[in-house]
């Protein structure tokens, strides 16, 4: 669902940041290659950089908070999208497989439900978008919210107030 709402929002002209939270893995580094022996040889951080991407590694004794790696992200970025990200202050959209999970999930931030689910047939009070066949949709949702960063399209002159 994620990367289907990040391919619309960039056709529309929007920067796009994306926080992945990883459940089912300890860590992001592979074994056995060389910067996870770097790290394993001590090095507080580690810098990968190949042709296209750079990523930073760094040893942490506690999973980083969203506040905390929302610092790491541009002011100019227009929408952060978070998966697996379970903050109950923040818009999200939930996405589940079965409609048995909805209620566990749906809280007052919730704009949309999606995922396995939204491909069946059934009405809620909130919107069900079955992002594979209109991921438009979705998108179309989450700038109905205002839920940007800036508060203008990409495409008109900006004015930072955020400094005031």
């Amino acid at each position: 669902m994620v990367y289907k709402l990040v391919e619309q929002l960039k056709a529309s002209g929007f920067k796009i940041a994306t926080v992945k939270f990883m459940e089912r893995s300890p860590g992001i580094d592979i074994n056995d290659k060389e910067t996870c022996l770097h790290r394993k040889a001590g090095a507080d951080i580690t810098i990968a950089s190949g042709l296209s991407e750079t990523a930073v590694l760094r040893k942490v004794e506690q999973r980083e908070s969203l506040l905390q790696l929302l610092d790491y992200i541009p002011e100019d970025v227009d929408y952060v999208i978070c998966e697996g990200v379970d903050d109950g202050n923040i818009p999200r959209i939930v996405a589940v497989r079965e409609r048995s999970e909805i209620e566990d999930y749906v809280n007052r931030m919730t704009i949309a439900i999606s995922g396995i689910v939204a491909g069946e047939s059934f009405t809620h009070k909130l919107p069900v978008v079955d992002v594979t066949k209109d991921p438009e949709n979705l998108a179309r949702i989450v700038r109905s919210e205002n839920l940007s960063l800036r508060t203008t399209h990409p495409n008109e002159s900006v004015q930072d107030d955020r400094g005031a």
